[in-house]
């Protein structure tokens, strides 16, 4: 899969068919196995209610594909934990947002994960946007969850207003944020993720 790097953190990919095809028939079959074990159509931390599940399983799709297919998909519990595993990485987490501007995100945009999820078992998140006709994503880095949480994120209480959002977004739910600069630069290859874990390493010593 092509990409192009718009600026220092952000590559520009194509969506394709075939990602939107296997992102729509895995939202049909969670619905279905949600209905079933808990009685409604999405589960209890939902922000949308369920209506996000698409654009997630999207983003898993993106990164999964750029990435050369390099990965084992989560199965049984760990589905709630995280969404792909590597070698070099370990078990990460894909967040997933939907971007109804044109434009490529601009580094001081948030990457954000919901407080309801803080406890998921996962050693990377990978932060995607996906714009709203479904036609092309942005990738916009990687970093550590420990290190998300300890010298990135920043706390925001459910109604507060994002004021460096392009239209004064107002949170939906109690969440952490971190601006896109502060991630670690996606790599162009899976190769690359060696020199994510050797920068933490690095910044860590």
């Amino acid at each position: 899969m092509s990409a192009v790097r718009c600026g220092r953190h952000v590559l520009e990919v194509p969506v394709t068919a075939d990602q939107l095809k296997r992102a729509l028939d895995r939202e049909e079959d969670m619905t279905a196995r949600v209905i079933e074990r808990y009685g409604r159509a999405h589960l209890n931390d939902s922000i949308k209610e369920g209506q996000g599940v698409f654009i997630g399983l999207l983003g898993e799709e993106i990164i999964y594909d750029f990435y050369e297919q390099q990965w084992t998909r989560s199965t049984g519990e760990d589905i709630y934990n995280w969404d792909l595993r590597n070698k070099i990485l370990g078990r990460v987490d894909v967040k997933t947002k939907l971007q109804n501007y044109g434009q490529p995100p601009k580094p001081f945009y948030n990457c954000t994960v919901c407080d309801a999820n803080i406890h998921q078992l996962c050693d990377w998140y990978c932060f995607v946007r996906v714009h709203n006709d479904c036609e092309r994503a942005w990738i916009l880095g990687f970093l550590p969850k420990d290190m998300f949480f300890e010298s990135v994120a920043t706390f925001a209480a459910k109604g507060e207003i994002d004021h460096i959002s392009h239209n004064d977004w107002t949170f939906k739910w109690d969440c952490w944020n971190a601006p896109i600069s502060k991630l670690l630069i996606p790599p162009d290859a899976v190769t690359g993720f060696a020199d994510l874990v050797r920068g933490v390493q690095y910044a860590n010593s």
